[in-house]
């Protein structure tokens, strides 16, 4: 059996999220989808697929707004 190792990163799924950031489910995907926010990683099939973010990502994310910088997709 192959040995795969473990990422540095977890995921989160969407109420994880909202709790880090402080911000409604609505305003998440706003951000989202005007491209302020990571977009998230495609867990399932299907248009009602799960979805989940990187850690990192949201860390990071957090981090930008602290230091008053916006955070964009490319910069990630």
């Amino acid at each position: 059996m192959p040995h795969h190792p473990i990422p540095s990163w977890r995921l989160l799924r969407e109420p994880s999220v909202i709790a880090a950031i402080g911000y409604s489910r609505a305003s998440l995907r706003r951000l989202v989808k005007a491209g302020t926010f990571p977009k998230p990683v495609k867990l399932g099939a299907g248009q009602g697929g799960a979805v989940a973010w990187r850690e990192d990502d949201i860390l990071e994310w957090i981090k930008a707004r602290q230091e008053g910088k916006p955070w964009s997709a490319t910069a990630a």
